[in-house]
């Protein structure tokens, strides 16, 4: 292995050298354990009661897993999350702010203290880390060869021709949502009228906007407009009131305007 001033650990110590687990418990013959390290049996004078050498399997057990872990650490960044029957038998415990790479290759940010359960089963206890780490096709930009899926992988989707939505970061349950669609105005033959214009899709919680536009002359040939408004406008749809920008003409023609809607 190479050293440098900041040395990549490629191959584990001893990865084929020979290995005996070092347990977790305190031995009673004072031997290594995890507990309790080497006791003081092994500074003792070689060949007195109760002595011990160094055993060459375990120090090459217990240097194999540190350099095992630690390069996992340099390859991955995040470390791979720990099993129940890793940490003899019981949940490891996640503190908030902790990262861990499931084994769906999918990486998890810890947002409670004393974390449990298994990421990605609780929405509330785990959030999937999309952007920056990882990379992940399914959940991120990395694959922008197809635009709707980076869009999608925004937070962003289309339904429709006339329908978008946008992320809301002051509350994502609720993202903003654009309509944008034309009607066509009856003629209603005096200087102004109303008329039912129904949402391509209803919008699930509130309408926030609605702009009306149209580039139609009330009358052809005049050069007089029309002037659009919206009324009673809920979830669903709204009512469209149109006057002509001159009182005594009638608006003899139907006439298509254009209607942007923003709600969520």
């Amino acid at each position: 292995m190479p050293v440098t001033s900041q040395t990549y650990i490629d191959i584990p110590f001893a990865a084929s050298g020979s290995v005996t687990a070092v347990p977790d418990p305190v031995q009673g013959d004072g031997s290594v354990s995890f507990s309790q390290g080497y006791s003081a049996n092994y500074t003792l004078a070689q060949g007195s009661p109760g002595s011990l050498n160094v055993e060459e399997v375990k120090m090459n057990y217990l240097f194999n897993l540190i350099t095992k872990v630690l390069q996992t650490h340099q390859q991955q960044t995040i470390a791979p999350w720990i099993p129940t029957a890793a940490n003899n038998g019981t949940p490891y415990p996640y503190s908030q702010y902790s990262l861990a790479m499931y084994t769906n290759g999918i990486a998890y940010i810890s947002l409670v203290n004393a974390n449990t359960v298994l990421p990605g089963s609780d929405s509330t206890k785990w959030q999937p880390i999309t952007l920056g780490t990882g990379l992940l096709a399914a959940n991120n930009l990395s694959d922008l060869g197809t635009l709707a899926t980076a869009l999608t992988n925004l937070g962003f989707a289309s339904d429709s021709a006339t329908y978008f939505k946008v992320p809301n970061p002051n509350n994502t349950a609720k993202p903003w949502i654009i309509q944008v669609f034309s009607v066509t105005t009856p003629n209603w033959g005096a200087s102004s009228g109303t008329y039912a214009v129904s949402f391509p899709n209803s919008f699930p919680n509130s309408v926030k906007s609605i702009t009306i536009t149209s580039t139609e002359q009330a009358n052809s040939g005049t050069g007089y407009g029309l002037v659009c408004s919206a009324l009673s406008a809920t979830t669903s749809g709204f009512t469209l009131r149109g006057d002509t920008n001159q009182p005594d003409q009638s608006i003899n023609q139907a006439i298509p305007v254009f209607v942007t809607a923003i709600g969520n």
